[in-house]
């Protein structure tokens, strides 16, 4: 066989183990639904005429089933089970404590976050196309086309028990009918579409001075062991769940009783203890800023632009300088005493970084 024909030979097998790009295009352009994550859910899905159902998840433990593999319980079962990785990084754990975690990365779009575990997508399915036509004014009768109507029967993909899970939390059966009921989030009569709330426009990014950033860009460095979990810690506070809980029943009958007759979850009498800036405009607050994250890291710590870099904050005088604040229970009691007459709760205290964190004096 001359070299010609062997290269030839060769280069034919060789193809045939890789995707060319013409192919991926071409598979791209069957317009195969993708994962949008739940944030894109809410742009029609939040508000009382749309029955809350943003919040209901929200304040859900499925939205904080990819922080709960961060308690030391899950790492228990991750090593019952085999697992050499921490459980947030473990496929067979990931496969039921977040939307589309196992998915390929052209599946999700920018917008999904592995970090709001069960969302929306995991029962009903890639929301994509049914997103597209609702933002096009052309979606179909009860989204028959675009998204998946969830059985009891999906439930128990994730919910059967397991040997690991009955040994280490010692938990009753699930109760698959109970289970039901406690995720119900039917449409409202006169159901309409709402979103999440606006800060009030003005200036934007263009302001100078410190802004808020958000406990989603926080939690880019504040992550995993190496820094005690802290994202995820504070994902599973009640301080994550502040805003969403204005959605619920109970939250409109405090709010009626304080003089309050809108929406509670718009009301800047309620804002200003159940978000991290309150009222600001949005001229202190940067882009990344997310209304919806409740009472996050910067409630307490002050405005992050100009303390977030790694290098200040490795720095504690630079990142005092530079607006990181330093917490005391004094921060608290503007919000929290004589809440709606309830004490505060214990526990909500920030978890420490490990003692192998190197800082600069």
């Amino acid at each position: 066989m001359s070299l010609r024909v062997r290269v030839l030979v060769w280069s034919l097998i060789l193809r045939s183990f890789y995707i060319q790009p013409s192919q991926l295009r071409a598979a791209e352009a069957h317009n195969e639904p993708t994962y949008v994550g739940a944030r894109v859910c809410a742009e029609c899905h939040t508000g009382p005429a749309s029955g809350n159902q943003y919040s209901l998840w929200l304040a859900s433990k499925h939205s904080q089933s990819y922080a709960a593999l961060t308690k030391p319980e899950a790492e228990q079962i991750a090593r019952l089970s085999g697992a050499r990785q921490e459980p947030e990084a473990t496929v067979h754990c990931l496969s039921c404590h977040s939307s589309a975690a196992n998915a390929e990365p052209r599946q999700r779009q920018r917008t999904y976050r592995i970090e709001d575990g069960v969302q929306c997508e995991t029962c009903h399915g890639p929301g994509s196309e049914h997103v597209a036509r609702q933002r096009a004014g052309t979606r179909s009768p009860c989204c028959r086309e675009e998204l998946r109507r969830p059985t009891k029967q999906l439930c128990l993909r994730c919910h059967l028990q397991q040997t690991s899970h009955a040994v280490v939390l010692k938990a009753r059966a699930f109760d698959l009918e109970q289970a039901w009921r406690e995720i119900a989030h039917p449409r409202p009569t006169g159901w309409q579409m709402g979103g999440i709330p606006e800060l009030p426009a003005s200036g934007g990014n263009q302001h100078p001075g410190p802004k808020y950033v958000g406990a989603y860009t926080c939690g880019q460095c504040h992550r995993g062991a190496r820094f005690n979990h802290q994202y995820s810690r504070w994902r599973r506070s009640p301080h994550a769940r502040a805003w969403a809980v204005l959605g619920t029943p109970r939250a409109r009958e405090i709010a009626r009783e304080e003089g309050v007759d809108g929406d509670p979850q718009r009301d800047p009498r309620c804002l200003r203890c159940h978000t991290t800036v309150g009222t600001a405009p949005r001229q202190l607050v940067a882009s990344t800023y997310e209304i919806d994250e409740g009472v996050g890291c910067e409630a307490c710590h002050g405005p992050g632009s100009e303390y977030m870099t790694e290098a200040i904050m490795r720095d504690r005088q630079a990142a005092r300088r530079n607006g990181l604040r330093e917490v005391s229970k004094e921060v608290c009691k503007p919000c929290h005493e004589n809440a709606h007459a309830k004490a505060p709760r214990a526990g909500l205290s920030s978890p420490a970084l490990p003692s192998n964190i190197q800082w600069a004096q």
